[in-house]
């Protein structure tokens, strides 16, 4: 009688497991879909480029989420169609993304990261890795934009916020 018991009781939690486990899976994948991202669009000087940064948040207090992605495109591109576009050369990514990471902060508490033109062809991302302190989190950079024009500089800054 206990084992029957037993048996039932952990089929029923391993079941209950699965299917979190795939409502988990299902929710990330369509969270882009459901919960359009804010943007902000910087554009090169002589105008050929823009760099936008989108910033996907969401999942309210139970698990929430923040990602910003940073997109060169040709001015003349859709941002939302960019946005969409994947690489078909690595399975997650976007085509256009140079720069992928969770949300984090400044010292000075200003939202992370800060994109700078210094040239037609050359785009400066600083970003925070503050809160890696904490938590490990993945960071994705190119080098290079997809149309092998633009040149991305990378600058990281750390340094612990006090009060946290």
């Amino acid at each position: 009688m206990i084992k029957k018991v037993l048996v039932g009781f952990l089929a029923t939690v391993g079941a209950i497991s699965i299917v979190g486990l795939a409502g988990y899976v299902v929710l990330r994948k369509l969270a882009p879909a459901l919960d359009p991202p804010t943007s902000h669009s910087f554009t090169s000087p002589k105008g050929k480029y823009k760099a936008v940064l989108l910033t996907y948040a969401g999942g309210g207090g139970i698990s929430p989420y923040c990602q910003n992605k940073v997109l060169v495109i040709p001015t003349s591109l859709n941002e939302h169609q960019a946005a969409l576009t994947p690489n078909r050369h690595r399975s997650g990514e976007g085509k256009y993304e140079v720069y992928s990471a969770p949300c984090d902060l400044f010292q000075d508490h200003n939202n992370s990261p800060k994109l700078e033109w210094t040239a037609d062809d050359a785009l400066e991302i600083t970003f925070s890795i503050n809160s890696t302190a904490l938590f490990t989190h993945e960071v994705r950079l190119r080098k290079l934009d997809d149309s092998k024009q633009v040149n991305v500089r990378y600058i990281v800054e750390y340094a612990p916020i006090r009060g946290r």
